[in-house]
């Protein structure tokens, strides 16, 4: 019986597995493998650790936003006044 990779069992359990990879996992539930049943329960009750956010991700994230919001807030200029014609008459 061929396991499927961790890698994959990870991405089942977030559902981010593609159509041909999820079957393959349900198959191999359904065949009741001990070992990845195991596996994928300690993956959904213990998710794996992240790698710590740098300080300064969030600084620029924020930075990022800002900018963003102060071009929506800009005022924009006032249009130009409307172009008036006046008309010479020559007597």
């Amino acid at each position: 019986m061929e396991h499927p990779p961790e890698h994959v069992l990870l991405r089942f359990t977030l559902g981010a597995t593609s159509r041909q990879e999820n079957r393959q996992v349900v198959r191999h539930l359904l065949a009741r493998c001990p070992a990845c049943a195991a596996a994928l329960r300690k993956m959904w009750t213990e998710p794996p650790a992240d790698p710590p956010i740098p300080p300064d991700a969030y600084d620029q994230a924020l930075d990022r936003v800002e900018e963003q919001l102060r071009k929506l807030l800009r005022p924009e200029p006032p249009p130009p006044p409307p172009l008036r014609l006046t008309l010479l008459t020559l007597n």
